[in-house]
């Protein structure tokens, strides 16, 4: 390990080998013994034979198929680091934890790796900017928020690890309250990766757009991120929302059926779809499958907005514009009627307004 030559002042890659050994190799027969399947064996074969190229060719055609499967890239990850390519190794090691269906999972899982690096090597002078980030993340759990998105912002500056500080800097703002002001720094950090660009700075882009209710560049954003990997979860209840509230109706039902079947379990989906049969008039079916995620695994945020629309629907076929079922969307104060507050709203517009017309 003492042998490994490092060679780039700002590059945190060269680290991953030693984790790579540290860690992952100590997991390598756990990984294996978890994930039973013929393609496996062949790995193995190759390993033993310290057929580590041959072995990468075989995972990457097999990535093809899989795109998310983490332990694949793991292995690949391994693969590099025992031929001391340690960019790639960084690469696939990252894409591993981050590539994942969910972003809050990933970044979970991404947590180790710069823990690892920051414990064993925060001293080192070759590596700047795991010291810059931790400082800020220090400020960041010290809820020092001013100074942080300071720092953040002046360390994606930097160009280094970009995608890695600006999932940093939009946790820093979406606390602040001003998430909403950072998609513009989101697409600076995309322009700047270019083709090297990862899928979840595509869906981070989305979801802040989302949320900031620019659905039809939402639209354009998640479409991306689908794209590069279709198993995130949230990107498909996110695009098909954002098709709902931009009043293409039917292909919203379309694309949320299209996401259920990847995650059939996935409530906040299935409550969008629910919506998209509600928007096309066919209450019942809205009905059906707003009742399939009333139990207790649905988490209680999304809980409460499909009791909220549930009791809309069954009390009339109260059809609704997409600003209007945001408001049932949203948390409604204690004790409210989602009813009589959706009817205020429709007696607030103007006589002359008229619905626009379902599609």
């Amino acid at each position: 390990m003492k042998d490994i030559k490092m060679n780039n002042i700002f590059n945190i890659t060269l680290i991953i080998v030693f984790f790579t050994f540290v860690h992952l190799s100590s997991q390598e027969k756990k990984i294996k013994q978890k994930i039973q399947n013929p393609h496996m064996l062949h790995i193995d074969k190759l390993y033993k034979e310290k057929k580590y190229q041959e072995a990468i060719h075989y995972l990457i055609k097999l990535l093809e198929k899989q795109k998310s499967n983490q332990v694949y890239h793991l292995l690949i990850s391994v693969s590099f680091s025992k031929l001391k390519n340690d960019q790639k190794a960084f690469e696939y090691l990252r894409r591993g934890y981050l590539h994942n269906p969910t972003t809050i999972y990933a970044r979970k899982k991404m947590l180790p790796i710069l823990n690892y690096l920051y414990n064993n090597f925060k001293n080192h002078e070759k590596f700047p900017w795991l010291n810059k980030y931790y400082k800020i993340k220090k400020l960041f759990d010290e809820n020092k928020l001013p100074q942080a998105e300071t720092l953040a912002l002046k360390l994606l500056e930097d160009n280094t690890n970009t995608d890695l500080t600006a999932i940093l800097c939009k946790d820093i703002k979406t606390i602040q309250g001003k998430a909403s002001s950072f998609d513009s720094t989101l697409r600076k950090v995309i322009n700047t990766l270019g083709n090297n660009c990862p899928e979840y700075i595509f869906f981070e882009l989305g979801e802040t757009l989302y949320n900031s209710g620019k659905f039809e560049h939402a639209i354009k954003s998640l479409e991306t991120a689908m794209k590069m990997n279709k198993f995130r979860r949230r990107s498909g209840a996110l695009y098909g929302a954002s098709l709902l509230y931009t009043g293409s109706y039917a292909r919203a039902n379309s694309a949320l059926s299209n996401s259920l079947k990847l995650f059939p379990k996935f409530s906040e989906t299935r409550l969008y779809y629910a919506l998209s049969f509600w928007a096309l008039n066919k209450s019942s079916k809205a009905i059906d499958e707003l009742d399939s995620i009333l139990n207790k695994n649905t988490p209680s945020k999304i809980l409460k907005k499909a009791k909220g629309a549930l009791k809309v629907i069954k009390a009339g076929e109260i059809f609704l514009t997409p600003e209007m079922m945001q408001e049932v969307m949203k948390y409604l104060p204690k004790g409210a009627d989602p009813l009589i507050e959706i009817k205020k709203k429709i007696n607030a517009l103007d006589k002359s307004e008229k619905i626009p017309e379902k599609k």
